[in-house]
């Protein structure tokens, strides 16, 4: 199959999966019924709060497009400043984790959930720190990235996911995210701890559609076309609207010199996804064919 027919802005749309998961991991930071910490033995040393230095957190901001401008942030910004040190500066924090959240600035929502996880060191505080790093720090990589900043993010994520996973070795979520970290650190000796992390999520839970999709990924990048035709086809009998996964089988199934197979679910995604990206690349590679 030619490989120009794979857009590679195709393969980030996995993002859109693991965006919806970080979403539910701030949100918890409201959710006193739904806590993270692990009741088999959860590490909570609340009251023993180390702060970061506020010079290496000032650096980090200092490093990515600034805050001005944004509606209603000197608002957020002047609640925690007046927070500092008293009883409500956690949850100021919090608040200001998901108002950037929320305004699409994940990379400075990664920075102040740093400041969290190291005020109140808990093991969902430890999990979205790392989760945002990860994703922020996708935002800087590639030849046209800031690799300052993309490595400070990486070093981040690499610092809170495995204390999350050592709190509870059978959170999926934080299994995927310390996975995807080891994959996206962009040291290649890291991809298979990363591979291994999701591998144990398919042990726990082998119905996990996202860690079932991101192993197929993996295995499409090294022509492993069986395995990840296998992948694919987990996430569709788990979630059958996941049209990414319907589109990577049927590249998948292209590789393989099944066009037949493929071509069904190239008309499925044109007909019934509501993602116009996604929609014209299956369209493309259709005629393509």
């Amino acid at each position: 199959m030619d490989k120009s027919a794979e857009p590679s802005k195709i393969t980030l749309l996995h993002g859109a999966v693991a965006g919806l998961g970080l979403l539910v991991f701030v949100l918890l930071f409201f959710a006193d019924k739904t806590n993270l910490d692990n009741d088999r033995g959860a590490i909570s040393t609340r009251g023993q709060a180390v702060k970061p230095e506020l010079s290496q957190e000032k650096s980090l901001l200092d490093k990515i497009p600034p805050l001005t401008g944004l509606e209603g942030w000197d608002q957020v910004r002047m609640g925690l400043a007046s927070s500092k040190g008293s009883p409500e500066e956690a949850e100021k924090l919090r608040e200001t984790v998901v108002f950037l959240r929320d305004h699409g600035r994940l990379d400075a929502a990664a920075v102040y959930a740093a400041r969290l996880a190291d005020l109140e060191q808990e093991p969902r505080n430890w999990l979205v720190a790392g989760a945002l790093a990860r994703e922020a720090a996708l935002g800087y990589g590639g030849e046209n990235g800031n690799p300052e900043v993309f490595g400070a993010f990486v070093e981040q994520s690499l610092n809170y996911l495995p204390r999350a996973v050592e709190a509870d070795s059978e959170n999926e979520d934080a299994l995927i995210e310390l996975g995807l970290a080891y994959i996206g650190s962009g040291k290649p000796e890291n991809s298979m701890q990363g591979i291994q992390q999701l591998l144990k999520v398919m042990e726990l839970n082998p119905d996990n559609s996202e860690a079932a999709f991101q192993l197929g990924l993996f295995s499409r990048q090294t022509g492993q076309w069986e395995k990840a035709a296998q992948r694919f086809e987990t996430v569709l009998r788990v979630d059958p609207q996941n049209h990414s996964a319907r589109y990577f089988l049927a590249l998948t199934y292209l590789d393989m010199g099944k066009t037949a197979e493929a071509k069904p679910l190239l008309n499925e995604i044109i007909k019934n996804s509501s993602e116009q990206e996604l929609t014209d690349a299956a369209r493309e590679l259709l005629e393509k064919i």
